[in-house]
């Protein structure tokens, strides 16, 4: 699985409307034993990976390496912690406006950021 599903995951989330945030209130709110095999995790984590794998090229990198069993894990440990990831992106849409939708257009420079960060990584393994 790719850290870009990690963000697509929690873009989602955040930016979901009202009746999902509900569902998704409803699902952090069982345990996460139950969670992790409640047809609805199942469902939505299987609907996005086939959204994301038909849509655009920078959506599409979210379902590199996708492994369905870990992305629901991952998934249902995102919703633990729902309401801080709401907090911080409405403090970040204040204070910087709403993210624009992600474009095609947009991909070699977020393929430079992640060259950058994997720079600073490989630099602070060599240190």
């Amino acid at each position: 699985m790719s850290f870009h599903a990690i963000t697509m995951f929690v873009r989602w989330a955040v930016s979901a409307d009202q009746k999902t945030a509900e569902l998704l209130n409803s699902l952090r709110d069982l345990p996460i034993a139950t969670r992790k095999i409640d047809p609805r995790t199942i469902s939505i984590v299987q609907d996005l990976k086939y959204r994301w794998s038909r849509g655009t090229k920078i959506e599409r990198l979210a379902t590199l390496g996708w492994i369905e069993h870990d992305c629901i894990m991952l998934f249902c440990e995102m919703l633990d912690t729902l309401d801080n990831l709401r907090s911080q992106y409405a403090e970040q849409v204040r204070l910087n406006g709403t993210p624009p939708e992600l474009r095609d257009e947009d991909l070699q420079a977020y393929e430079r950021a992640i060259w950058s960060e994997n720079k600073k990584i490989e630099l602070k393994k060599e240190l």
